[in-house]
């Protein structure tokens, strides 16, 4: 009459783990090899090759580009392209010298030097020929060259002369300078265009970009609190179905003592044989 509560089926963490891991597993090898898909384009084709077993027994792949005839043949007329620029911007550089002291100053002068010779091989027949017409000027005159007026003329002239001459100085000067760092600087801005068309390809940018599994762990302390909670809740129903039947028992046993008196005499017609069903109602 007591009866035994309903079992509830609590299920093991381990199994939900194993499960679950399971599942995860089957959808990442899924993922995967869905993902590995041959190409042919009209520059080549890429190609997915399985190669084995990795860690966790996820299959592995290895991916293989061939590029069409024309394409490899650019690939390599590039890469000797590239070699021989190579070569010459280290050569330019070598040359260049530029772990030695810069020698700006000297070009400088170098170059303004030229600027002014050139200059004064220009003007020079113009003074020539103004110095002869102040000579002849002074000698209508008749002063000669001992004379202080024929000085002082003569004087004014050259410094005049002279002042033009340092005036075409002041502007030649950071002319020739703006050249001297430009020659300076030729060599280096040489050798980095040459570098940057010699420079190899980048690596990690031409890899092949393959899928990568993405697997998600069991949650085992999830499973765990759901074994936990399924626990409880069957211990809580077992003690709620187990205090029911104890107060009904009980509740049936109560009310036949308290029936005894009015059955009279006839209650020792039971016999000794009904008592021990009487004392279980108790």
């Amino acid at each position: 009459m007591g009866g035994s509560a309903p079992q509830v089926p609590v299920p093991s963490a381990n199994t939900t783990a194993a499960s679950s891991q399971g599942y995860n597993q089957l959808a990442a090898e899924q993922s995967q090899a869905g993902s590995m898909v041959n190409q042919q384009t009209p520059f080549g084709n890429l190609t997915y090759t399985p190669t084995g077993t990795g860690p966790g027994g996820f299959p592995t792949y290895s991916a293989t580009t061939q590029l069409s005839p024309q394409e490899q043949y650019l690939l390599g007329v590039g890469q000797t392209t590239q070699g021989l620029a190579g070569t010459q911007a280290a050569e330019l550089l070598g040359g260049a010298n530029y772990g030695a002291s810069p020698n700006l100053g000297s070009m400088t002068s170098g170059l303004t030097g030229q600027i002014l010779g050139a200059d004064i091989g220009g003007v020079q027949p113009f003074f020539n020929q103004q110095t002869e017409q102040l000579q002849s000027q002074l000698a209508n005159q008749g002063l000669t060259p001992t004379d202080p007026a024929y000085q002082v003329a003569m004087n004014n002239m050259l410094q005049s002369q002279n002042q033009s001459v340092m005036g075409f100085l002041g502007s030649a000067e950071p002319q020739a300078f703006s050249q001297a760092q430009s020659a300076y600087e030729l060599p280096l801005q040489t050798a980095a265009s040459l570098y940057s068309i010699g420079a190899p390809a980048s690596l990690s940018g031409n890899l092949i970009n393959t899928p990568t599994a993405s697997v998600n762990p069991a949650d085992v302390t999830g499973a765990v609190n759901a074994q936990n909670s399924a626990a409880q809740a069957q211990a809580q129903i077992a003690e709620q179905q187990y205090g029911s039947q104890m107060a009904g028992m009980f509740g049936l046993g109560t009310a036949a003592l308290k029936a005894l008196p009015f059955m009279g005499p006839g209650i020792s017609s039971l016999g000794a044989s009904a008592m021990p069903a009487l004392g279980a109602l108790g």
